[in-house]
């Protein structure tokens, strides 16, 4: 009878896995390297077997401040029922310089993805 208690326990606990958000990839552009930045953006979505839709139409917020505004695009795509990608890709403009960014970040109960990702 125990044994069937731990059993139950045992798989109870294992299918309780936890949600991590992974950062994933991450790379700066100097303003000059806009071309370049664009082409790594589609590269990781093509590497993460993700449908890529035009820049213009992901989903845009703009911040201003004092010295300057942000303008960050973002996609989301769901790989499966435990897994999840979000690409980000910013443009910072400044008084006087910008550049731009890209962010992967992976969202996943898988624990092979979360293992190979290090954390």
């Amino acid at each position: 009878m125990k044994k069937i208690l731990y059993l139950i326990l045992f798989l109870f606990l294992t299918s309780c896995s936890v949600m991590k958000t992974i950062d994933t990839y991450q790379k700066y552009y100097p303003g000059t390297k806009q071309e370049e930045s664009v082409k790594d953006v589609y590269s990781q979505l093509k590497e993460h077997q993700v449908d890529s839709l035009p820049l213009n139409k992901w989903l845009t917020l703009q911040a201003r401040n004092d010295e300057g505004y942000i303008l960050q695009k973002t996609v989301s795509a769901k790989e499966s029922d435990q897994t999840s990608w979000k690409f980000i890709y910013t443009q910072h403009v400044l008084s006087d310089t910008s550049f731009y960014s890209i962010r992967v970040y992976v969202s996943t109960k898988d624990k092979k993805l979360q293992k190979f990702y290090g954390r």
